[in-house]
């Protein structure tokens, strides 16, 4: 079994924020240790007035806006908010702001955004509640991030402003895996429609707004069939709501309102919230908008307006005393931290931050005595109206919260503890049987029962099954799925105590918010890869397909898209048959265009037109699935260096992976392409650097492997490789150790080898050099050669070295010196050169060849006489 130790909720709470705060440039708008000062200059010099005037149309007004250095032209600035403007004190020119970075030029951002909300701190003497409120709950739902700015209007200090992401696209790409759903705004009112259903005519919608259609021809009809849903559908067969609407995610944000009292909320108003449709599985999610009236009212029940039936999510889904349960089990997870000794750090850290700037902010609302007294203590803001009265001090508010809610015996009550949840193995070959067991221990009250529930795929819902209980609180249940190649299973575990509520404990504690996962291998045999991508590029965006395999494919039937993961979503028939070898390319461009601007041959295949009819062509953030003929899933790749900080962004320079990398959906393996490279990259007419069109990874391979080498003591023996391949190639060396024949090799460095005589040269170069000096030991050694290339490479056949015993002419005992014993061997050679090897192993039988005619006869045996007695 391969353990999947249970987070700890530390862990949980912290790894989304740092995928959030991860962006490509190393900035974050959003970096709460940061004060950045915002220079707003208007273009008229009317501009306050226009401000004013164009209030009601929100009509922006044209500005230049300077963030650290840089000056972004022509923004569009408005007045934003409600209560936050209408209900400022006389005289008062604090207004919130709003800021179009793209008003004039469509791709302007600031660090990757493209609206600002600068609020006003209305109601909040500390600047504080909204940034620590939406920071909090960014942890557990999709939330905006918020943090502290300076602004200046015209060159003025306006002080002090809530920096708050806007909740758009891009704040939902961090959560989902599809960010262009329906999603619609419920704009603050004192008794908002929430999600209560109206009739069938969205005439009785008024109250909603739709901010992006999500791509549905009847937006409105969505909706309606949402709030049917949570309003009328039977509690009995509650699980029909859930295919409408992500129950288990959303009451982690009514959770979220109660526990930190969002005055602007859903559950007080039924109104300031918004949802989305995410278009994956089809389920509508209810999220927050608003925070700037949080940390206020510490007698909040944890079920404020369960009775209400104008917020029917309350009131008719939480009715079911099951969902009911799953809330109180939210509720003590996020309530862990409600103490003053995890929240005091953070406001100290904030205040700290901008005291010296709410001291010198001209313009702030409330003094800067009520800005230090109320981290800790009630003050009274000294205006009519709701811009003033009592608000308590945030220390007495956590520490009064927290002991109103430890009072609750619903609340308080302990499902059993999970410590560890494990699945036999987390990356399954397709139909592999798979077995998930837990650990669970009673926490009060005796164990009623422990589930499984598994979503077999991002379109579904989560179903369920029992655990079955092995005794020492052991439970474990199969996996109850085939398992395709690809396919990916979330699951967690839930266990429920026979108390008087049924509590329940979920591991992971976020539940549907956090899942483990399973992922199912893709086939190993090599087929159809995905070999290179370009997200954006001045050519067009692009997707190279690869045949890996030694057979043709006939792609007839075969799709791709992304992440909608719909198979047959974009055809790629027309490529028709692959060849062993053969890349393909799919792109957004026109084909002829694609193909001209990369100086692609007629041989290549090209696609075109990709997301012209379905909207699935690529996006900073996004997936690549490909498809076969019977809609199975061949290939995919998740990729985005927002969604997968320290990755590659494919902007104007394809991704490009080694073999190995192919087929993993791995992108950290992925690297950019760079202009002669070893793929071969080059530029295209447009600047875009790639090489759609081929894959030509580059790996080494050797041609020529080293030969032995015999040499005399004094010499230097030279062993040679040669090998080829796309790149730059390495070499090393490496020497065998002793014994000869052990076939452990170590790399070999230039210098003395050891603790012998000999020398080493040339290791990490084709040709190695071994100077002998005179030392045999190093006779009978083998060496051989590492060849390598980005991709992997090859390693050559050993070659061994052998140093005659001597190579001294008529030395045929090779003793070293010339004796009548000398005589006796080069007779045996003479007659019998096989007997003289056998009898001098080591000795070179040349050193007999006295007349040098290359070979050993009786021509030589005078002159041998000769050199004999001359001693």
């Amino acid at each position: 079994m391969k353990p999947n130790p249970l987070p700890t909720l530390a862990a949980i709470l912290i790894a989304p924020l740092l995928t959030l705060t991860s962006v490509a440039n190393g900035q974050d708008l959003y970096d709460t240790t940061i004060l950045r000062t915002f220079h707003i200059t208007f273009h008229d010099a009317n501009w306050l007035t226009l401000l004013r005037q164009n209030y009601a149309s929100e009509t922006p007004i044209l500005a230049n806006l300077v963030v650290d250095g840089v000056t972004y032209p022509n923004v569009g600035v408005r007045i934003r908010g409600n209560t936050s403007y209408t209900a400022l004190p006389a005289g008062s020119e604090k207004f919130s702001l709003k800021i179009d970075m793209d008003f004039v030029d469509p791709n302007q951002e600031l660090m990757g955004y493209d609206t600002l909300n600068l609020n006003n701190g209305f109601r909040d003497p500390t600047f504080c509640r909204e940034v620590v409120y939406n920071n909090f709950v960014a942890q557990f739902i999709p939330n905006p991030r918020a943090n502290h700015v300076v602004v200046t209007l015209n060159g003025a200090n306006w002080g002090v402003y809530v920096n708050v992401q806007q909740p758009d696209k891009r704040m939902l790409r961090a959560y989902f895996a599809n960010a262009d759903g329906l999603r619609i705004r419920c704009p603050n009112s004192p008794n908002g429609p929430g999600l209560r259903y109206n009739g069938a005519n969205p005439s009785g919608y008024t109250g909603y707004e739709i901010q992006t259609d999500g791509g549905l021809a009847d937006p409105w009809a969505a909706l309606i069939a949402v709030c049917n849903s949570v309003t009328n559908e039977p509690l009995a067969t509650w699980p029909n709501i859930d295919t409408l609407f992500a129950i288990d995610p959303s009451i982690w944000s009514v959770v979220l309102e109660n526990l930190l009292t969002d005055d602007d909320s859903y559950i007080n108003k039924g109104a300031d919230f918004m949802t989305y449709r995410d278009p994956i599985d089809g389920r509508t999610h209810l999220l927050q908008r608003d925070a700037n009236e949080t940390f206020t009212q510490t007698n909040w029940s944890p079920t404020l307006n369960f009775t209400a039936s104008n917020k029917p999510v309350l009131s008719h889904v939480l009715a079911v005393a099951e969902l009911r349960q799953r809330y109180m089990s939210h509720y003590r997870v996020a309530r862990v931290n409600l103490t003053w000794a995890y929240f005091e750090p953070i406001f100290t850290a904030h205040r700290n931050l901008i005291d010296a700037a709410v001291q010198a902010d001209p313009k702030k609302l409330y003094s800067y005595t009520l800005f230090q007294n109320n981290f800790t203590s009630t003050v009274n803001m000294p205006y009519p109206g709701l811009a003033g009265g009592n608000i308590i001090g945030l220390q007495q508010f956590v520490t009064q919260r927290a002991t109103f809610l430890n009072s609750n015996a619903e609340l308080s009550a302990s499902g059993p503890t999970i410590s560890m949840v494990q699945t036999s193995n987390p990356s399954p070959a397709p139909g592999e049987p798979v077995i998930i067991t837990a650990s669970v221990a009673p926490a009060g009250s005796p164990i009623s029962k422990v589930e499984l529930f598994y979503r077999p795929s991002p379109s579904g819902v989560y179903q369920r099954v029992l655990m079955t209980n092995n005794g020492a609180g052991q439970y474990s249940v199969q996996l109850p799925i085939s398992g395709a190649p690809g396919q990916r299973v979330a699951y967690y575990v839930a266990a429920t105590a026979a108390n008087a509520y049924s509590s329940v404990t979920y591991s992971p504690a976020l539940s549907e918010r956090g899942p483990l996962t399973i992922t199912y291998t893709l086939s190993s045999t090599p087929g159809m890869r995905i070999t290179e991508w370009m997200y954006s590029g001045a050519s067009g965006e692009f997707v190279e397909f690869t045949n890996m395999s030694a057979n043709p494919i006939d792609m007839t039937g075969w799709s791709m898209d992304d992440d909608h993961a719909v198979p047959g979503a974009f055809s790629l028939g027309a490529f028709g048959v692959v060849q062993p070898g053969e890349s393909v390319v799919v792109t957004e461009n026109n084909a002829s265009a694609f193909q001209t601007a990369w100086g692609l041959g007629a041989q290549v295949k090209i696609i075109g037109q990709l997301g012209a009819v379905t909207g699935n062509n690529l996006g900073r953030n996004d997936q690549i699935r490909l498809y076969n003929h019977a809609n199975e899933l061949v290939d995919q790749l998740f990729y985005g260096d927002q969604t997968y900080p320290g990755t590659i962004r494919t902007q104007n320079r394809s991704g490009q992976a080694c073999p190995s990398a192919l087929g993993q959906n791995t992108v950290a393996a992925w690297q950019l392409a760079t202009a002669g490279d070893g793929y071969g990259s080059f530029a295209a007419s447009s600047g875009d650097v790639g090489s759609p069109g081929s894959y030509t990874p580059p790996v080494a391979s050797i041609s020529s492997h080293p030969a032995h080498a015999v040499v005399c003591p004094t010499n230097t023996a030279q062993f040679t490789v040669v090998a080829a391949g796309t790149g730059a190639l390495a070499y090393q060396w490496q020497m065998e150790s002793a014994p000869p024949g052990s076939n452990n090799y170590t790399n070999l460095a230039s210098g003395p080898i050891g603790g012998s005589a000999a020398v080493a040269s040339g290791t990490i170069t084709p040709t190695l050099a071994i100077q002998v000096n005179g030392d045999h030991s190093i006779s009978g050694t083998a060496f051989r050669c590492v060849v390598s290339a980005t991709c992997g490479g090859e390693t050559s056949n050993p070659a061994s070295l052998i140093v005659w015993a001597s190579c001294s002419e008529a030395d045929l005992d090779c003793d070293g010196s010339l004796s009548p014993n000398d005589a006796a061997a080069m007779v045996l050679a003479v007659l019998d050169p096989d007997a003289y090897a056998t009898a001098h192993p080591g000795c070179r039988l040349t050193n007999g060849d006295m007349n040098h005619d290359g070979a050993v006869d009786g021509l030589d045996l005078q002159a041998f006489v000769d050199a004999l007695l001359a001693g």
